[in-house]
């Protein structure tokens, strides 16, 4: 009889694993965006929730949001540090940041709006706050910018 020792693997048994890691590599990466979506979803929602509580605040203390009209989020109520700070950290959140479309900020004396952009597959959809406790889902469709001060509700998700 005349027995060999095997020196390593066959072709088809190479085949094989990298396969089967391909398949593990496919539903882990799919699994892990989808996680990755979900805790930016409620970061940009639970910093939103500090904001509106922090602007009521800064109502309370000043009985206006601003002394002008902005759109910038920087003026008014919105160079307030603790209110800055949970927009910007909502920002860091949205698929785009401020300025390219990701997050906008409309403001009054006697009223404000901000709308974050969802981490979703449709650069249209928005979480939005506004001065009337609204806190919801918003989709701006064709238009670039929100239209208005206050949300535009279609979920309150």
């Amino acid at each position: 009889m005349n027995c060999r020792p095997s020196r390593g693997f066959t072709f088809i048994e190479i085949i094989v694993a990298v396969s089967i890691i391909g398949v593990l590599a496919a539903i882990t990466t799919g699994t892990i965006i989808s996680i990755r979506k979900s805790a930016n979803n409620g970061a940009i929602k639970s910093n939103l929730a500090a904001l509106q509580l922090r602007a009521e605040l800064y109502y309370r203390e000043n009985r206006s949001y601003s002394d002008q009209t902005d759109s910038s989020c920087q003026a008014g109520m919105f160079s307030e540090p603790g209110i800055a700070q949970a927009l910007a950290t909502a920002d860091e959140a949205s698929p785009r940041g401020m300025g390219t479309y990701g997050v906008h900020c409309r403001l009054n004396t006697q009223a404000y709006g901000v709308w974050v952009e969802r981490p979703e597959d449709s650069p249209t959809t928005y979480w939005c706050v506004d001065s009337k406790q609204h806190a919801c889902g918003v989709d701006l469709g064709l238009q670039a910018t929100p239209d208005g001060i206050v949300c535009d509700c279609v979920s309150d998700e």
